[in-house]
């Protein structure tokens, strides 16, 4: 976290939560994590932090403390009663499958009695193939491991970066795309690493037993695009689609409400997309976004905010988001209002 952020959620721990509580027009909280492991993930470590079980309990008791776990389908069913969110309730989601969701995550939250909605994309889902951003993350542990000059300058070749440093090597893949994440294989050759035997022996991401286990213990399963593309780079009717299949394969696994998470972030999306996807036969009953608990339940979209930065107590968290809310309302900023173009 940048220092100029972390002075701004620190700073915040002076304010009394109910004050914020009842000056912000965020009355409910929603935050969202990816895993939670007492373990270096190679797939994870490289690209974003994450918190540990003791810190993530410890956040978890706090919310407990001071606010009430809601169901999915009673967070639905509130919101087209009453058009709006409830108050003083809290709903935990995570996003991509991890198989951390199966082995640390649910047994937490089953012990205290939580439920919360896990997203997925199906085209990993039983480790069939490996999302680009996950392959970058374990290439670059792998380059640090060995940092060979050799090594080091095919891969500028491949990348087509003109330093040989580790650390421009590491910030031109980290630039990668999907449209060139061919580059990535070439890569792993130079490195002598098979991301099939990877797939194999750690297992990242749940499997088809595991989901149907999650959901006959009560969690909620979402869809989160087929596979985790960069909504914005995509053509009207590929949004569609992806947002359509990902939550048309988790309806397999239980037969209640629909919730969708937009992957990586959902700014610049139209509303012309949200009019699509909110029409009765697709049956999407809940979307969600991530702009800091921002407003747009007139799109049927709860916007959630990251909550896995280790080193920042969950209260820090929530009274930044309060207090930013705050200030948003105070700008107009509040309420996202999307363009039909």
């Amino acid at each position: 976290m940048k220092l100029l952020k972390r002075f701004y959620y620190s700073s915040t721990r002076f304010l009394p939560l109910q004050f914020l509580l009842r000056t912000s027009p965020v009355k409910s909280v929603f935050p969202y994590h990816h895993i939670v492991s007492d373990e270096e993930v190679p797939h994870i470590s490289n690209l974003y932090p994450y918190k540990n079980t003791v810190e993530f309990k410890k956040d978890l008791e706090f919310l407990l403390k001071r606010f009430e776990p809601i169901h999915p389908t009673d967070l639905i069913s509130f919101i087209e009663n009453h058009n709006r969110l409830p108050e003083k309730k809290f709903l935990l989601t995570f996003d991509d499958g991890f198989k951390e969701i199966y082995e640390v995550v649910a047994p937490i939250l089953k012990s205290k009695g939580v439920s919360a909605i896990f997203f997925i994309n199906p085209a990993f889902i039983d480790n069939k193939e490996m999302f680009y951003r996950n392959k970058i993350s374990v290439l670059l542990g792998e380059i640090k491991k060995q940092n060979q000059p050799s090594i080091l300058k095919r891969i500028a070749e491949i990348i087509s970066t003109p330093s040989e440093e580790y650390g421009e090597i590491r910030d031109a893949l980290l630039k990668v795309k999907q449209a060139n994440k061919e580059k990535l294989d070439e890569v792993a050759t130079v490195l002598e690493l098979s991301f099939e035997d990877y797939l194999r022996k750690k297992r990242p991401w749940l499997t088809t037993p595991e989901l149907k286990e999650l959901s006959s213990q009560g969690f909620y399963l979402g869809g989160h695009s087929w596979n985790h593309p960069y909504y914005q780079s995509l053509p009207f009717n590929e949004q569609v689609k992806q947002t359509i299949d990902s939550c048309s394969y988790v309806k397999q696994f239980q037969n209640h409400k629909t919730t969708f998470a937009f992957p990586h972030f959902d700014t610049d999306l139209s509303q012309k997309l949200f009019d699509r996807l909110l029409k009765t036969e697709h049956k999407i009953d809940l979307l969600f976004g991530t702009q800091n608990q921002k407003n747009e339940i007139q799109n049927k979209m709860i916007h959630r905010f990251n909550c896995e930065r280790p080193g920042l107590p969950i209260d820090q968290h929530i009274k930044g988001i309060l207090l930013y809310s705050i200030l948003q309302k105070l700008s107009n900023k509040q309420n996202i209002i999307r363009k039909h173009a």
